[in-house]
Formats: structure tokens, sequence, C-alpha cells
């Protein structure tokens, strides 16, 4: 499940005009979708990527709960159950609300130290993105996650140790590549395909098949200002 965060039609005309046709343009199916929240007209990354997550309408900033701040069953979840292995890209900080709507049911995006906690006690098979300070006890009411994290993970920091992994030898892979969210793309030494292709050549080794969200998480802040 591939995301353009922030990105409506309105931003594929901008691309267009831009720099011709958009690759997006070349799969035969296109539609629209509604992921309005039952809160406001306008939604927040928060109630829509929960939306896309759960098939709930909720409340803006809520993240994998519904408008009675309930837990809901997420896509991750049920392919979790099913065998199926799973994993998380994401530009932004991997506790962002995007990524976080599939992995942790909070009552408010802003919770992202207790985001970064109920990911760590999930089995996820990969995460990648930014965050690393909700991670490490660095942020504020965060928790040192990391020295757990390191007996499951093959864990990376920087673009070269990504980029020297043996993907053979992983079997799960977290890469917190800033403590916050990653630069935007001209500045990143990392490209999101790079992530995204990693993500994918460990999560397709399982016979039983895969889910995977890649959140490309900076076409949101332009769309802001």
């Amino acid at each position: 499940l591939f995301f353009g965060d922030g990105v409506g039609t309105s931003s594929w005309t901008a691309a267009r005009f831009a720099a011709g046709t958009p690759q997006a343009e070349r799969f035969p199916v296109a539609g629209l979708v509604d992921t309005r929240s039952s809160s406001h007209r306008v939604t927040d990354s928060a109630a829509g990527a929960t939306v896309y997550a759960t098939g709930m309408r909720t409340y803006n900033g809520a993240i994998g709960v519904g408008p009675d701040s309930l837990p809901l069953r997420t896509i991750l979840e049920v392919a979790r159950d099913r065998g199926m292995s799973t994993g998380l890209v994401a530009t932004s900080a991997i506790t962002h609300a995007t990524p976080a709507s599939f992995a942790a049911p909070v009552v408010s995006r802003r919770m992202e130290p207790e985001i970064a906690r109920q990911m760590a006690a999930q089995e996820i098979d990969v995460l990648l993105g930014g965050g690393r300070m909700f991670f490490d006890g660095t942020a504020e009411d965060a928790s040192d996650l990391l020295p757990a994290l390191r007996e499951r993970y093959a864990y990376v920091e920087t673009a070269e140790t990504f980029r020297a992994l043996r993907m053979d030898t992983v079997t799960a892979l977290l890469g917190l590549f800033d403590p916050a969210g990653m630069p935007p793309a001209p500045e990143r030494s990392l490209t999101l395909a790079e992530m995204t292709g990693a993500a994918l050549e460990l999560l397709d080794r399982n016979p039983d098949g895969f889910f995977l969200m890649v959140d490309g998480s900076q076409p949101d802040s332009p769309g802001h200002a």
C-alpha cells in the first residue's frame, strides 16, 4: 500500500504540469477514495490513515482508534495473524500519524513515545524511517527501547550501514535514520526507493505473502504550505 501523503487530484495535476505524465498514470485503473474524518470535513493524516488501516472513520488526530477511542483491528494485524510478514516504511518519523495508524492505537497522534513503545511490542518485520528520538529515550517521555530491539532486529542508523547490510542474512530490519522526520528528498542520502526495495526483498521471502505500507511522507508539507 503506497501513500503519497497529502496527495490528491490537485497534486497529480501539478505534477503533470511540472514534469509531464506521472508514472502513476500507467496503472490501468484509477479511482477516488473518500477519507473524511468523523469530526471534520477536512481530514488529517491520523484520521485519514486510520480509514485506510481499519475501514472506520474517526476523529481528527486519532490513531487506530474509533470515534469512541477504542482500538480498531488493522489490516497489518489481519495480515500478521494470517502468517504474513509485515512492514512499515516512511520518510517521516515512523511514529508519525500515517505509519502509526497501522500499528499503534492511541487517542492522539501526539503520543509518539507511546506509539514507539507499542510498535516495539508488535511483531513487525520491517520498520524504516525517522523518529529515532522516540526509541532511544532522548525525546520527552520516551523510553530507551533500542537495547531490546537490537536483539530482534538488524539495526541501522545511516545510509552507509544500511547499504552495507547483507540482506540475505537479515530476518528483521529496523532503520531509524533521523532523530525526527527524514530530510526532504533532495537533501536525503537514502532514497525511499532503496528503503522500499530492501523491505520488499526481506518480506517477499514469506511463502504466505506480506503486507507493506510505504508512506512517501514529504508531499504533505508543501501541501500544508
